[in-house]
């Protein structure tokens, strides 16, 4: 009864951190620990019981999924040489690139520490992130969530807190992936300024047509031209919502699968709302995660009678689930469709919305949990 969301929050994100520091990586994704940071951004939509209810998800699937993973002590190596944050993110790349566990961890806290690096190391955290889109896109996914918990407790525990999303993106890269996102970034050939700097804002008949060519037209070249020709990366991260959502309502993959689609999208703004450069790598990672495996139809007309009842309902439906049967996707879901829906344009919102009801429908009711707290609160 002592305790309040934001302090079980600070408990759990410490312990799950220690559990998956991830020096040897399984194919198991840690969804438990990041996961915990989604449900604590939940809770800021509930009132107390409830929101305390989203914790306590978090914290039973944490005990639950803990044993899967197993932590061995790597000293960071510290003895790195490097004058400016550009080259210590070099090193970072590097070594992820590498699976330099010990290098990485290195510059990870040389970068942390060096000053003038408050836009570096989500640069260069972010894009290494990016380097593919492997396991359905959890490393960027992880990042985000992760880089958030920071700004939610603190930088002084800034390396604990990105040690397991930095081992994570050392895990392996696809070298096939990252080496076409390379040459797509190439392709583009735009520099970080002038794409930061597009203000035009798509119509919304523009930003579904673009949502449209990701799914099922020609990606590519749409995707060239509409960043070539002065979109706003507000207006182009709309459309991979807005295509994102498709995967969610129509009905032709596992939820789960659809969800990462969702959830990856969503990771993209967040990345970019830190980064001044490698905008492009998250952005067409996003588009090729989108185009992957897609077999839906062609948009249906809007239905007129989608209703959003507003974020404490969706916040409370999430907190209700158990966390463990879906690897707590819903509540992930959860907190990304909200955040989107605050961020997209009002005229978009109903292919969100339509989504999430979707969603609904297709995932079954689970609350062992719930009812298990209820009891020990009475």
């Amino acid at each position: 009864k002592d305790l309040d969301p934001d302090t079980l929050f600070a408990i759990l994100i410490r312990i799950g951190v220690r559990n998956y520091s991830y020096e040897i990586f399984q194919e198991q994704v840690p969804h438990a620990l990041f996961a915990a940071s989604a449900c604590h951004s939940l809770s800021k939509h509930l009132e107390r019981e409830d929101a305390m209810l989203a914790m306590v998800q978090a914290a039973v699937y944490l005990a639950h999924d803990a044993h899967l993973h197993e932590a061995h002590d790597v000293a960071p190596d510290l003895g790195i040489e490097a004058e400016t944050p550009e080259s210590l993110g070099e090193r970072l790349l590097a070594a992820i690139a590498d699976g330099e566990l010990a290098r990485a961890d290195g510059a990870l806290e040389l970068l942390r520490q060096l000053p003038g690096t408050d836009t570096a190391l989500p640069d260069y955290l972010f894009r290494a992130a990016s380097l593919d889109h492997r396991n359905l896109g959890h490393k960027l996914i992880m990042a985000t969530l992760l880089f958030q918990a920071v700004g939610k407790l603190g930088g002084e525990i800034a390396f604990g807190l990105l040690r397991p999303a930095v081992h994570y993106a050392a895990s392996g890269v696809d070298k096939e992936t990252s080496e076409r996102i390379s040459a797509w970034v190439e392709e583009v050939d735009l520099e970080d300024r002038t794409l930061f700097a597009h203000k035009r804002e798509l119509t919304m008949q523009e930003t579904l047509k673009l949502a449209e060519d990701i799914l099922y037209g020609e990606h590519r070249r749409a995707v060239n031209h509409v960043l070539r020709n002065d979109c706003s990366l507000s207006s182009f991260l709309d459309a991979l919502a807005v295509a994102a959502s498709e995967w969610v309502r129509q009905d032709f993959a596992h939820p789960v699968v659809a969800i990462h689609r969702f959830t990856y999208a969503h990771a993209v703004r967040v990345a970019l709302s830190y980064m001044d450069r490698f905008a492009l790598w998250p952005l067409l990672n996003a588009v090729e995660l989108l185009r992957e495996d897609w077999k839906g139809e062609e948009f249906a007309p809007m239905e007129l009678s989608v209703q959003f009842t507003g974020p404490k309902e969706v916040a409370g439906w999430a907190a209700r689930q158990d966390a463990e049967p879906t690897a707590a996707h819903v509540h992930k879901f959860a907190y990304a469709f909200l955040a989107e829906d605050r961020q997209i344009q009002a005229e978009l919102k109903p292919f969100l919305h339509r989504a999430y009801f979707a969603l609904r429908d297709r995932v079954p009711d689970s609350s062992s949990v719930r009812e298990a707290f209820e009891e020990a609160a009475v």
